[in-house]
């Protein structure tokens, strides 16, 4: 519950005001350091913005290389983009010099509201009071150095020699450091080499001129509006500290009225392996082993070892996002009292930057990323439901999904059917009656022949004429019944005539692919003396309609298979769809996960892309049944198909 309550917690914000040159920035570091806070200067984030090469550090770097000086208006914007940044959100912050005195962009009033406004507004405010003689005094006195920067005042590049000797007396070392508006920095030293000594300059700002003008336009401009705004915030949380003293002084004045709230630093993670450390952990370490070697690493006291987590191996960042990604030794970490493993530099550097929502409740809660398997009716939708409502997830039916997919490509396929028969169908009954009008045209010309040959032999004998010529017109008898009886009258009523013997063999093989055509056609062809015309066959043609019809309601009861990678196309997007979901009800929580396969992937070849596209469940589960050969899902299966099942087994019966 104490570390529910520190994570819960506000972090402590200061606000320190005061003259120009008062020592605010001085002391604003001193404080960030010492309460291991951020800094909010202006200077400072421009400089670090320009140094990191951030999208900011990049514009400032431009306006600068044309000499011309930063709005106030991206000044303020990179103020409020650090207020609301992960690491002033667990550490706190020191606000220095703001509001500004330049109203170029908004007053004063309006700067001291949007502060106000914000999400984590100044707790405490500290107030460096000094008498306007004695600020002007210690102001002209100061130069700075070109090179670095550093400002110092007359003490400091100048000391009274008297004053030095009671200052070691009294232990005090330190030079105080001034600062012109918040960015001047001074160096504590009681003495300064030659060579900074001899390139020391006074700035324009700090002539006796721009002094008086300086003070008088931070009297006229804020400090009414700053007192208006000390006089409304609780006075207890008020700190007004004597300018006048030195800055170790000051500072350990400060924390000693701080010490007297209960109030804590911020809690920083501690980095536990050593980049420059020789021994290394190896990664597939046991997690108990893994917990035994860090516990003794970077030990903030004797005996106090550091205890493992609830997440024991498994990254807090990754599991916050919504994956289950095992953390490294190299980047774990320790925090307020126990040990978490990050699993990447990104992601320790996020969490050492605000460890806070990556450990709040419901953390850690794996992701919900399930499939759940099993045979028809073993209640795997209806789980699935369930387990999405438990987890606020959402249930994702591959199979129903790919119903307009598949009605889409059983209609192209079906198409693809009937366009490839209707082409074969045409051309099979175009060959088919061109070939059987060839055959009757063959067929014509050989019993033209076979009529002229016997006519001479037939009229020899009046008994045999007589037959052929019955035979001529009779329109049923096929040629083969035909020829064997005329072959038979030959042999016996003219014997003598042995030569026709081979001839007739030869007409017979001739004319025996035609041997099943009615004579009544071949007769019929005698009497046509016009050319045969190509036959003319197209897809209403009723034979190729026939046909169609009977290869495309043979395909339809032909099940259609799309490709692995087609289904999980379209499981990918489902799943995207939910992250999209689940990502805009809560901003602030897991990006990945939330989705339930439902009978999905239920192929060896779709786990295959599954597994090479990376796109896979953290846990399957398996529904069986486990009754002796299946009773319970049999039953199940012929209750909710009773009737149809009864009419089946009743026809069955009735055949036996």
């Amino acid at each position: 519950q104490t570390e529910l309550r520190f994570l819960h917690s506000k972090p402590t914000c200061f606000i320190v005001v005061g003259k120009p040159g008062s020592g605010k920035t001085s002391l604003a570091r001193r404080l960030a350091l010492e309460w291991k806070c951020e800094l909010i200067n202006a200077s400072e984030l421009i400089n670090q913005n320009i140094e990191l090469q951030s999208d900011m550090g990049i514009k400032f770097t431009e306006i600068l290389n044309r000499g011309e000086a930063i709005p106030e208006s991206l000044v303020i914007k990179m103020i409020e983009n650090k207020i609301n940044s992960p690491e002033v959100a667990h550490h706190g912050y020191v606000l220095d010099d703001f509001p500004s005195i330049s109203e170029s962009y908004l007053s004063v009033r309006d700067q001291l509201e949007l502060v106000k406004n914000w999400k984590l507004r100044p707790d405490f405010i500290i107030n460096i009071k000094i008498p306007d003689k004695d600020i002007e005094k210690r102001r002209i006195g100061q130069k700075v150095d070109p090179v670095t920067g550093d400002v110092y005042t007359k003490d400091v590049y100048a000391p009274d020699k008297s004053l030095k000797m009671m200052s070691d007396k009294e232990g005090e070392e330190e030079g105080e450091e001034e600062e012109e508006e918040g960015d001047e920095e001074e160096i504590e030293d009681d003495s300064l080499p030659s060579e900074i000594l001899g390139r020391l300059i006074i700035r324009p700002e700090d002539l006796e001129q721009q002094v008086d003008e300086n003070i008088l336009k931070f009297k006229n401009n804020m400090l009414r509006i700053l007192e208006d705004y000390m006089a409304d915030h609780d006075q207890q949380f008020l700190i007004e500290m004597d300018g006048n003293q030195n800055n170790a002084v000051l500072f350990k004045q400060l924390l000693m009225r701080l010490g007297c709230f209960v109030l804590r630093t911020a809690a920083v993670p501690i980095r536990l392996w050593d980049p420059e450390d020789p021994e290394e952990i190896n990664e597939d370490i046991d997690t108990d082993e893994l917990m035994r070697q860090l516990a003794p690493k970077q030990m903030i006291a004797p005996r106090h070892r550091w205890r493992r987590s609830r997440w024991l191996k498994n990254c807090p960042v990754a599991l916050f996002e919504g994956n289950m990604v095992p953390g490294k030794p190299e980047f774990a970490v320790s925090f307020l009292d126990k040990i978490y493993c990050l699993s990447s530099a990104e992601a320790m550097e996020k969490f050492l930057k605000n460890p806070r929502p990556y450990l709040l409740p419901p953390q850690p809660r794996p992701p919900c990323k399930l499939s759940i398997l099993g045979p028809p009716l073993s209640g795997k939708t209806t789980l699935s439901h369930l387990l999405a409502n438990k987890y606020s997830a959402k249930v994702i039916d591959v199979d129903e999904l790919m119903k307009p997919k598949l009605l889409e490509e059983h209609k192209n396929h079906l198409q693809k059917v009937r366009d490839d028969t209707t082409e074969t169908a045409i051309f099979t009954v175009k060959a088919r009656l061109k070939e059987q009008l060839e055959a009757e045209r063959e067929g014509e010309f050989l019993f033209l022949i076979l009529h002229h040959v016997y006519k001479a032999y037939f009229c020899l004998s009046f008994s045999l004429f007589k037959l052929f010529i019955c035979l001529y017109f009779v329109a049923f008898y096929p040629l083969s019944s035909a020829l064997c009886k005329l072959l038979s009258l030959l042999s016996i009523n003219l014997p003598f005539l042995v030569y026709l013997s081979s001839y007739h063999s030869t007409l017979f093989k001739l004319s025996f692919p035609y041997l099943s055509y009615p004579l009544s056609l071949l007769f019929l062809n005698i009497i046509v003396k016009d050319k045969i015309i190509e036959p003319e066959v197209d897809a209403t043609h009723p034979e190729v309609v026939a046909i169609v019809e009977a290869a495309v309601k043979e395909a339809e009861k032909q099940d259609v298979l799309l490709q692995p990678e087609i289904y999980i196309e379209a499981m990918e997007a489902a799943i995207k769809d939910a992250e999209r979901e689940l990502k805009k009800k809560n901003p602030e929580g897991a990006i990945n996960g939330g989705w339930i396969l439902d009978n999905f992937p239920n192929t060896r070849d779709q786990w295959a892309v599954c597994i090479e596209k990376n796109i896979l469940p953290d846990d399957v589960i398996i529904l069986k049944d486990n009754s002796e050969n299946g009773v319970c899902l049999m039953e199940r299966y012929y209750n909710q198909n009773k009737t149809e099942i009864d009419e089946l087994m009743n026809v069955r019966l009735e055949k036996e």
